[in-house]
């Protein structure tokens, strides 16, 4: 009958679409393979979540792009990675990955995995959760799940390296707030701020978070570097490619004709500065001293310390 027409029709879409799934799945797994190997390391952040949480919009926001984001299941395959500025003009990769789901197809699992694996490239995880959503909870539970068995990612272990973003808080009613949002906020070990990718609601705080949680992983600090004026463009250069000077971040003393530039830096970074500017090798020259030998022809030697 007309009944089972149509289910034999619409089994036959699903069957393609699957087969186009697949086969799109298999080709992205490929090309992420030759990526893998040239993904920047360090300041690199993965937007992960449930399908249709709000991914694609919070990197549109942080990063000034129009990326197309559709309430369709397996709408981004790929990965998109697009630089984002964070406080003080401190510069960030973010991607934005595809969308998990309960009850995947067991024919997709592995494909799916795969498309996932250059989030272990990542420094950060940005969990991006529509607090709107009534299954949010469980959501939450099938990503950490996700996570655990692909990079093997453990929560409990490593909040650290965890934020936790909690989208459409403008489609939450005033007076159920405190019931909904406030409780997914208190006591964890994480950061947790809700937010709203579309009115732009915390997103400066937003920013702030993310800036603090990769420079405590990278083990940045904020120096304050004294430079002469007569080697500030070598200098300045240098700390420009290999660490991040912070906007309005300089000060002149007209005394010693010295600039002192307030940097984000970690220490192998700043080792690495004060190696190629001979740094520490004036720091030694502080500690040379005179020995007075005491034998009969009362030799002077000069022995260096440190």
């Amino acid at each position: 009958g007309g009944g089972g027409t149509q289910l034999e029709a619409g089994r036959r879409r699903w069957k393609n679409r699957h087969g186009q799934l697949k086969k799109e799945l298999s080709e992205i797994t490929s090309k992420k393979k030759r990526e893998l190997e040239q993904m920047p390391t360090g300041q690199t952040m993965a937007l992960v979540g449930y399908t249709n949480a709000g991914k694609t919009a919070l990197l549109n926001i942080l990063a000034h792009t129009k990326l197309e984001s559709n309430n369709r299941l397996f709408d981004t395959l790929g990965t998109s990675t697009r630089e984002v500025k964070l406080v003080s003009g401190q510069k960030a990769l973010a991607m934005d990955t595809i969308g998990f789901i309960s009850r995947l197809p067991h024919e997709l699992v592995e494909s799916f995995k795969s498309t996932l694996t250059e989030i272990k490239q990542a420094s950060l995880l940005v969990h991006v959760r529509d607090i709107s959503n009534p299954a949010t909870k469980s959501q939450k539970e099938t990503v950490l799940k996700v996570l655990k068995e692909v990079m093997g990612f453990d929560l409990s272990l490593h909040s650290n390296k965890y934020v936790e973003v909690l989208n459409k808080v403008d489609a939450i009613k005033k007076e159920i707030y405190n019931d909904i949002v406030k409780p997914e906020m208190e006591n964890k070990s994480y950061p947790v701020l809700d937010i709203s990718a579309t009115s732009g609601t915390n997103i400066d705080q937003l920013k702030t978070i993310l800036a603090d949680s990769i420079n405590k992983l990278a083990g940045n600090k904020t120096k304050h570097i004294r430079i002469y004026y007569s080697e500030s463009q070598k200098r300045l250069k240098w700390l420009r490619a290999h660490a991040h000077i912070m906007n309005d971040a300089m000060d002149y003393d007209d005394i010693t004709s010295e600039m002192i530039v307030k940097v984000i830096i970690d220490d192998n970074t700043y080792r690495r500065y004060q190696l190629t500017f001979g740094e520490i090798q004036k720091e030694k020259k502080k500690y040379y001293c005179l020995l007075y030998t005491s034998d009969a022809a009362d030799e002077q030697r000069g022995v260096a310390l440190g």
